[in-house]
């Protein structure tokens, strides 16, 4: 009986450092991730991810980390309301947490959020006027 069980578990154990790749939603938001850091001077490539259709009701995105491929679940009735600059808010926040490994930081600069890493994120017009500022917060804060 112990004989069959360590080679089980040794293929468990080979599997837990395999990356995985894939996005049911948001490869425009993964690849325009992946530019504005390369503008930002830190690039990053997404080569180990699973965003897909689901999660809570209640929020528009969320990501889970721990054993094996971080997996950002996305609302689908909040996506398909949202438009393109909300949807970039929303998974440059989550991939903020699940590639660049990033905690909420909620404290604001000039009575908005300092970072795209706040709970509660910019508005999109915040966003859209000082996404440049976001964006170099966003991959500087290495």
């Amino acid at each position: 009986m112990k004989k069959s069980v360590i080679p089980v578990f040794l293929v468990l154990l080979a599997g837990c450092g395999r990356k995985v790749t894939r996005f049911e939603v948001g490869q425009e938001s993964v690849t325009a991730f992946e530019q504005a850091s390369q503008a930002a001077g830190n690039p990053v490539r997404v080569d180990n991810l699973i965003i897909e259709w689901g999660g809570k009701p209640d929020v528009e995105a969320n990501c889970e980390t721990g054993m094996g491929t971080p997996k950002i679940q996305v609302n689908r009735a909040r996506w398909d309301q949202a438009g393109p600059e909300r949807r970039e808010i929303v998974l440059f926040h989550e991939m903020g947490h699940c590639v660049l490994g990033r905690s909420h930081m909620d404290a604001l600069k000039d009575g908005i959020p300092g970072t795209l890493m706040h709970s509660g994120g910019p508005t999109v017009p915040v966003y859209q006027r000082h996404r440049a500022y976001y964006l170099k917060e966003l991959f500087g804060a290495r």
